[in-house]
Order: structure tokens, then sequence, then C-alpha cells
């Protein structure tokens, strides 16, 4: 029988916490010091439902390999049977309350945004490409930046330059956070026959595209310096969080599955001291 816990389990809160994490960065940069509580808990509660949405749908259609691979295995879904028409309802009521809250409560492109991630992440990276080619990381990487551009998008209510670097830099960020989990859950992967990067080209190719890639998130990141939207403390702060994490790339005394964890947890708290600098960089 499902519980309230169980519907709970299915919209990946660790996911959503993540995004929001991001979608916040977007918001405080844009806002310029100035705070509306009634938009920042329109875009919360509206970023909160439409990543829910797309999660929920994702567990559906993963069900089959979650059941493969022992990190997954225990999810909802592979232990519990609910009715599928059930579960697209929720996923339906979920997204389409997340969109007019976003429509409404905020603008049109914030919720056309939140719409575009979710038809990218649903459809051309779980249904499209997950099981197909290991391009569907970097597909998956436009629908995982779109959270800090609506953001952004929120009190800004345009595309601008500003939408364009928030986009290439979690975009960016993407690539090695996933190529990593690529690696050190490689045997999950192929038991699931996921044709993840590591398992196509192996994990040395990988590495070494995971330290390309740190450096353009870098280069992008300091854009926001160079282009006026960040400050100088945003610029040294990132500069030292990347360099730590590039190091890391090129320590060649961790073996490849110690390196790509440690990898993947500084990538986590790279991140979320980048969201941290721009929410906090009109006050320095």
């Amino acid at each position: 029988m499902f519980t309230i816990k169980d519907y709970y389990q299915l919209t990946k809160p660790g996911i959503i916490g993540g995004n929001l994490i991001s979608a916040l960065g977007g918001f405080f940069l844009a806002s310029g010091g100035h705070f509306n509580i009634a938009l920042f808990a329109c875009v919360v509660i509206g970023v909160s439902l439409i990543v829910a949405s797309g999660c929920v749908v994702n567990n559906v259609y993963d069900k089959d390999i979650d059941a493969l691979m022992p990190r997954t295995k225990k999810r909802t879904l592979v232990n519990k049977e609910l009715s599928l028409a059930v579960v697209f309802s929720f996923a339906a009521l979920l997204g389409l309350a997340g969109f007019f809250l976003l429509w409404l409560g905020v603008n049109l492109l914030t919720a056309l945004l939140g719409l575009l991630g979710f038809l990218i992440y649903v459809l051309a990276y779980t249904i499209w490409l997950k099981r197909r080619h290991p391009i569907s990381t970097i597909v998956g990487s436009i629908s995982g930046a779109l959270p800090p551009v609506m953001g952004y998008c929120a009190i800004t209510n345009q595309f601008d330059l500003g939408a364009w670097l928030l986009l290439l830099l979690f975009a960016l960020w993407q690539m090695p956070h996933h190529y990593a989990i690529g690696i050190f859950r490689l045997a999950d992967y192929k038991a699931a026959k996921i044709p993840v990067l590591p398992a196509v080209i192996g994990v040395p190719k990988t590495l070494f595209q995971i330290k390309g890639y740190i450096i353009a998130f870098w280069c992008t990141g300091l854009l926001l310096y160079f282009f006026d939207y960040c400050g100088l403390w945003y610029a040294i702060i990132i500069s030292v969080c990347n360099a730590w994490w590039l190091v890391t790339a090129f320590n060649r005394e961790l073996d490849e599955k110690k390196k790509a964890r440690k990898l993947f947890f500084q990538s986590i708290l790279v991140i979320c001291i980048h969201s941290l600098m721009m929410s906090i960089n009109s006050l320095l």
C-alpha cells in the first residue's frame, strides 16, 4: 500500500533540494539585494513542483533498470505496485500546479523555461537518450542548468547575457558531476546496460574530459565577474574552490574510483559555494 512517504520519495527530494539551491543562486544574483517574499515563495514552490513532476515520471520509466542496480533497487516503484494512471496523474498534478504558479505568480518566461526543462529531462533525456547514447548526459545537463536561469528570469523577465552565462555555467558543472558518478557507479550502469561515458570510452578518457569541463566551468564562472554580474570576492572564492576541485582531478595518487567519489562530493560543495556567492554578491 502506498503511503504519503512513498509519494514523497517518488519526487526525489534530494534532486529537488539541489535544484532549489541553484535556482535561488540565480534569483538572488538578479535581485541585487532586493527581496520580494511573495515572488520568492512562488519561485521556490513552482520550481520544486516542476522538478518533482519530472522525477516522478523518471521513476516510472526507469522502474525496470532501477531493479537491476543496487543503489536504486530499493526505490518505491521497484518494490511496490501502483497504477500507472495514478502515478502519471500525480506527476501531471505536480507539473501543472508548478507551471501555472510560475506563470501567474512570477512571469510567463519563467514558466516556459520550467516546461522546457521538464520536456528535456523527460522526453529527450529519460525516454530517448539515456538507454541509447552517452550524449544523454550533455542533453540532460541543459535541463539541470535551467533552475538557476529560472530564478534569474523570475526577477529580470528577460533572457539576457546573464541568463546565457548561468545556463552555460551550470550545464558545464553537470558534466564532471555526472561523469564522476558514472565512474564510481560503473558496475551498476553496466548491469543495467546504460551507456554512460566511462562504459563507452573508458575511465581514463572520462577523467581527462572531467578536467576539461572543470576548467571550462571555472572560466565561465569568471565571466560573471568580467561582465560585472558578480564582484571580486565572488571571483576569488570560486577560483579557490575550482582550483581545489581541479587539483583532485589531476591527483595521480588516488585510484580511479576513490578519485571519482572525491570529485563527486567536491562538485556538490563547489556548486553550493557558487550559488551562495551569487546570492550574497550584492552584499559584498
